[in-house]
């Protein structure tokens, strides 16, 4: 298989459909807000789903508005058509803030939109979609808030998609 085009540290992945989906983290020499996508069936054979995806390899996706690593992914597949639907919230910029925008990228869409921002700006944290509320109720909890604080609150962000 081949690599990724850009060397990337603390990114995130998700899978949207056949896709495998890799964005932002730390790059060589700054953070990233690139994303790029691997088909994992190209190139499947007899031998199955992936195998030998490697022969068309990664290839540039819409990158995100914000560079940031450290942050987290949530996604959820959204009742009315089935599509599924990426948040990307927080992060770190650049080894010295915490970041506070939330963006969030629909399967099929040609980029990444803004949403809601965080009230606190976070790092290390974890996020998910609520599979019990309504599409675009995400939850993020945990996480460094800056200056090493650690916020153990759970906070709700819905979004409309």
């Amino acid at each position: 298989m081949r690599a990724l085009s850009e060397h990337r540290g603390s990114h995130g992945a998700a899978a949207i459909g056949r896709q495998l989906m890799v964005m932002g983290g730390g790059g060589m020499r700054a953070n990233l807000s690139s994303m790029e996508a691997l088909d994992t069936h190209a190139g499947a054979g007899a031998g199955g789903a992936g195998g030998e995806a490697a022969a068309s390899g990664w290839g540039p996706a819409p990158s995100m508005l914000t560079p940031r690593h450290a942050f987290a992914i949530a996604h959820y597949k959204r009742a009315t058509d089935g599509k599924t639907v990426l948040f990307a919230s927080g992060g770190w910029a650049y080894g010295s803030v915490c970041v506070g925008a939330v963006e969030c990228f629909t399967e099929g869409d040609s980029e990444w939109r803004g949403c809601a921002a965080l009230t606190t700006p976070r790092r290390l944290h974890g996020a998910a979609c609520d599979p019990a509320a309504a599409d675009g109720a995400l939850l993020v909890f945990g996480g460094s808030v800056g200056n090493g604080a650690v916020d153990a609150k759970i906070k709700v962000i819905l979004h409309t998609t």
